[in-house]
């Protein structure tokens, strides 16, 4: 891959002088350093072809500066841990040229090659300190794009991104944006510690690691349906099923490498509060505004304690409790600050704990960056890339929104044991070919 170009993109018009300064959230602070990443892929219809690179890449760089008017602390840069600095300083926008066609590297695409398609490594301490949102746009010899984009998860989640790349996508299309505005106030709700000033709470676990891309279709998510059906949950989600599956795969994929069966195996899903608050926070609130439940697997010598019934009610148990508990009485007023901070020093406990695997699991299934057309149609596939750190676990919509991938990190000796899992190879694809 060559680069062709790189500079800062700044917001269409300056930000307002009474809008120069962001207070980050709690939730903010307390999120770990570093970049969630995303790709979308797009074959260039003739059209397009024959307008070459550049009416494309003004076309971006226009729109996104419009849209950074719209999302302005994103040109800023974050402060001691506790605020944006709303100084117009601008977005970073490289481009590249691939010396091949899109369709060879979707033929099976490898995770640890699509992070070429990113403009900085999602693990960069510049998440705290630099640009916090960043793109590169990548052609193929044959017309076809790949947009790599990472945004500071100091600042953003899955929602706040997916957000900004649909209004992104509609401004440089000229549609008019129909949804709500960004709204910057969670600081109102989670106010910042000024104790957390430069001080990262939460380390990630980092080791060598591997990513595996499994893919699940309609047809094997009904029949993981009916095997977890049970009394406790009659029932059961499309997320709960496969969540369940992919935790059994894992605990028994460390179990077998290390020989500690009586190690402790806890799953940490992400949630979005936004909904879930009394009175109900907007969708269109900017930050990072998730927190988790967590469900831990019976400790045992063997395999039966890891049935997928026993694991699916584990995880309906638990966020029954995390809704009906934690956020209805915890995170009502402002019990909310306390209730984070514990929060984040149990996670932070179980990643510094001795004998204990914690698989961080996110879903990214309600997300519509599948519609995200920039004026060439929409992308062929939206995918991670190989992730930095162990025990993490994200779920996306198939294109369709029918099946669903899992993109699983682990170390390379825990990842040889789910190589050899015959039940998850029986129900999931290991990283096929995208077809369009």
């Amino acid at each position: 891959m060559e680069v062709v170009s790189s500079e800062t993109i700044k917001p269409s018009f300056p930000t307002p002088a009474h809008l120069r300064s962001h207070k980050l959230c709690l939730c903010d602070q307390l999120s770990p350093v570093f970049y969630i990443p995303l790709v979308l892929y797009y074959p260039m219809p003739h059209a397009l072809v024959t307008t070459g690179a550049a009416d494309v890449t003004r076309r971006l760089k226009s729109s996104l500066s419009l849209v950074l008017a719209r999302f302005y602390p994103l040109a800023g840069r974050i402060k001691d841990n506790f605020l944006i600095e709303c100084n117009d300083e601008g977005v970073k926008f490289v481009e590249t040229r691939a010396d091949c066609r899109l369709s060879e590297l979707l033929v099976s695409p490898d995770p640890s090659l699509l992070n070429m398609l990113l403009p900085i490594e999602m693990e960069s301490p510049e998440a705290s300190t630099g640009f916090l949102f960043l793109v590169q746009v990548n052609f193929f010899t044959c017309g076809g794009l790949a947009m790599g984009m990472c945004i500071s998860h100091k600042v953003a989640d899955g929602f706040t991104l997916s957000d900004l790349i649909t209004s992104w996508a509609k401004l440089s299309t000229g549609e008019e944006i129909v949804s709500k505005p960004p709204r910057f106030d969670a600081s109102t709700f989670f106010p910042p510690s000024s104790c957390l000033q430069a001080l990262p709470v939460v380390e990630l676990p980092k080791e060598k690691s591997v990513t595996r891309r499994f893919v699940f279709d309609p047809s094997n998510i009904s029949e993981l349906v009916a095997m977890a059906r049970s009394e406790h949950v009659p029932h059961p989600t499309r997320l709960e099923v496969v969540c369940a599956l992919i935790w059994r795969c894992v605990t028994l994929a460390s179990r077998r490498s290390t020989r500690a069966f009586g190690e402790r195996s806890v799953f940490s899903q992400a949630v979005n509060i936004r909904p879930r608050m009394s009175p109900p926070l907007s969708e269109s609130t900017v930050g990072d505004l998730v927190v988790v439940f967590l469900a831990e697997a019976e400790s045992g010598k063997g395999e039966d304690d890891l049935s997928l019934r026993e694991l699916v009610r584990k995880l309906r148990e638990e966020k029954e409790e995390f809704l009906g508990n934690f956020m209805r009485k915890e995170m009502a007023g402002e019990a909310a600050t306390g209730a984070l901070l514990r929060m984040a020093e149990t996670v932070g406990g179980l990643l510094k704990g001795g004998g204990v695997e914690l698989y961080s699991s996110s879903s990214w299934c309600g997300f519509p960056v599948y519609d995200a057309d920039f004026g060439w149609g929409k992308p062929v596939w939206v995918s991670l890339v190989s992730m930095a750190f162990k025990n993490t676990i994200i779920i996306m919509n198939k294109r369709g929104g029918e099946g669903m991938e899992v993109w699983l990190t682990l170390t390379e000796d825990h990842m040889a044991e789910v190589d050899r899992d015959e039940e998850v190879h029986r129900l999931a694809t290991v990283n096929p070919g995208i077809d369009w």
